[in-house]
């Protein structure tokens, strides 16, 4: 019918001749925009890419290319307490043993070595993976014992490696352009939010350490002037490290810390009486003064420690003291020790004005036959 004839067209043999030409003009066309395209391809040169986020250049190695090793200025990873390490430690954890969550593991513990990758390509624009281990794990740069090259190692050869996902996935970003690997906003959020909810036990605790260190620096001041014993200087050696190894809960920690503070009082007891004593007797009686402090007695012997001896009881005591002399003693005590390889004795004797006493013990040995 008329509607069936009305939807196809047809081209007369002017319109089938014209088209043939304006197709031949238009592949005409095409060719010469091709070869417009290629010559200008050829003229125009990629630039290479410069190195960036250089630090210094390697004084030793060198790229395998040949080219120098640029040295990249990296990130560092910023500061961790032992809270923040406990909790990415326990976040680890608690992830399970999929292999998603052993992927996220990884992902999470090589931060830092993306950001190195990332930086060390943009300082080496040419450099491949073997030359990165060179510079950041040369432990794992070993040389063959038949061939005598140098290649990675088995850890490193590994296609599975870690490393070689994150070389093939980085790319080339100097590290002012990085994300920081420490947000110094969160954390301090973080850190603002732990004190506004920290109880007084848990923050003595976390003092505690501290407080010693202060006081050790301040008995280590005190005692840096003068000569005291070698073994008073030993005590307060040891206290320094008291505090090693003290663990988060108070309640199974709390024996320790009462035998910190008991030997914390004990030096610091023992240096005040050290120090008193040096003060009042002055130089030159240090073995007499550390006798006096470890043992509660000491032996006058020297002729200068007598004459201050002397001097300080005629200061303490001056009604006491008729001329700078002693004043005749209450009571004299001796004690008299014999020993021989099979027995020991000893005799006491205290002389008083009016008294005498007389105290003996002796010992023999028997040999039954």
């Amino acid at each position: 019918d008329d509607d069936d004839d009305d939807d196809e067209f047809y081209l007369c043999p002017e319109d089938e001749e014209g088209a043939s030409e304006r197709l031949h003009k238009m592949k005409l066309q095409a060719e010469m925009d091709a070869r417009g395209v290629n010559k200008k391809a050829e003229s125009t040169k990629m630039p290479e890419a410069k190195p960036t986020g250089v630090e210094k250049i390697h004084e030793t190695l060198k790229l395998l290319d040949g080219e120098p090793l640029n040295i990249p200025t990296t990130q560092e990873s910023g500061p961790i307490t032992e809270d923040m390490l406990e909790a990415r430690l326990q976040e680890l954890t608690e992830m399970g043993n999929t292999a998603e969550a052993s992927e996220r593991r990884t992902q999470l513990q090589s931060v830092q070595l993306r950001s190195d990758v990332e930086a060390f390509k943009a300082a080496n624009p040419t450099a491949v993976l073997e030359d990165f281990i060179r510079w950041h794990s040369p432990k794992d740069w070993v040389k063959d014992d038949q061939t005598g090259i140098f290649k990675l190692s088995s850890r490193m050869a590994d296609p599975s490696c870690i490393w070689h996902s994150i070389w093939n996935q980085a790319i080339p970003i100097p590290v002012k352009l990085q994300r920081s690997l420490f947000d110094t906003t969160t954390e301090v959020e973080k850190a603002l939010q732990y004190l506004e909810n920290i109880t007084f036990l848990e923050m003595s605790r976390q003092l505690f350490p501290s407080l010693l260190e202060s006081v050790f620096r301040t008995q280590q001041e005190n005692l840096k002037h003068i000569h005291a014993p070698h073994y008073l200087q030993e005590r307060l050696k040891s206290l320094k490290y008291l505090s090693n190894g003290l663990g988060n809960n108070f309640n199974e920690d709390v024996d320790r810390y009462e035998d910190i503070i008991a030997q914390l009082a004990y030096v610091e007891r023992e240096a005040g009486m050290f120090m008193s004593l040096f003060a009042q007797l002055g130089e030159g009686t240090e073995d007499l003064c550390g006798d006096l402090v470890k043992h509660g007695r000491c032996m006058v012997l020297k002729q200068q420690q007598r004459s201050q001896v002397l001097e300080y009881f005629s200061a303490a005591h001056p009604e006491d003291m008729g001329g700078g002399v002693l004043s005749d003693p209450q009571e004299r005590e001796f004690i008299i020790r014999a020993s021989h390889e099979d027995s020991a004795n000893r005799m006491y004797v205290s002389l008083k004005e009016d008294d005498m006493n007389i105290c003996g013990a002796f010992t023999s040995t028997s040999t039954l036959l």
